[in-house]
């Protein structure tokens, strides 16, 4: 088997809660000013909370949700996450329950920040409020979102099984994200289920054939597994569709860690 050096590694997730925003056409008046805060955030960060804070202020009860989630956005991209989770949480909050799909988005904000902040206690809890939101809703790709997103923070937590039974539920209820498929692969892998997490990883390659996170990976479990010829096809093909990134020194290094091919 091939000595290949592999730090393990926990779950990823998305860094970027603007990506669970509400939709809606036509806008409503409050739904325009929420892009034109995004949109101001994407220019001038200080300025957007200045508008976001101004606009919260004028706002009473649930009104404060917009404004808030405007303002969590702008503090997650200044790195302060604890902020940004208290605003995404008091969004959600003051949400009318029966409100429920704008609940589960403000949630799912809330636990992005929470486990970037370091609280990973409170980045479950949210989770859970947030799926359960998602599930009565019937938004199940939303609803898997949270369950991967969860994973993480429980393995940090030490609580490998319900990270394990929180991406079963992802796979389950949205099988076309690659990303799922992506981490549950990782985390089989950091589990020593090698063969588990091969059947995870090519269905992430045949969901996203040239992602080179997903070729990455499929070395890595290859060159465990010691199959040292597709590995080295797999960090191959990282090189070949990400030239240049630190994705392709990392699968070159890996490639050097490799026993040379036989007959060389």
């Amino acid at each position: 088997m091939s000595t290949l050096m592999i730090a393990q590694v926990v779950p990823d997730v998305p860094t970027d809660p603007a990506e669970t925003s509400p939709v809606a056409a036509p806008m409503t008046t409050e739904e325009a000013r929420l892009a034109a805060c995004m949109d101001m955030l994407r220019e001038d960060v200080p300025s957007a909370i200045a508008e976001a804070s101004r606009w919260a202020s004028e706002e009473p009860g649930a009104g404060r949700a917009l404004p808030l989630q405007c303002l969590g956005t702008a503090y997650m991209w200044m790195g302060r996450h604890a902020a940004a989770a208290e605003a995404f949480g008091e969004a959600r909050d003051i949400t009318p329950a029966e409100q429920r799909p704008a609940r589960a988005r403000y949630g799912a904000m809330a636990v992005i920040a929470l486990e970037a902040a370091g609280d990973m206690a409170g980045a479950v809890e949210a989770a859970t409020a947030a799926e359960a939101d998602a599930i009565a809703t019937g938004d199940t790709v939303l609803a898997a979102a949270i369950a991967r997103d969860a994973a993480s923070p429980l393995v940090q937590l030490g609580r490998a099984e319900e990270a394990d039974a929180a991406l079963a539920r992802a796979r389950g209820n949205n099988p076309q994200d690659p990303l799922t498929w992506l981490i549950s692969a990782r985390f089989s892998r950091s589990q020593e289920r090698l063969a588990e997490a091969q059947g995870f990883i090519q269905t992430a390659a045949a969901l996203s054939p040239r992602d080179p996170e997903v070729g990455l990976e499929a070395g890595i479990i290859a060159a465990l597994a010691g199959r040292d010829g597709a590995a080295r096809l797999s960090f191959a093909s990282v090189i070949e569709v990400a030239p240049g990134s630190p994705l392709a020194e990392r699968a070159q290094a890996y490639i050097d860690q490799l026993p040379a091919p036989a007959g060389r």
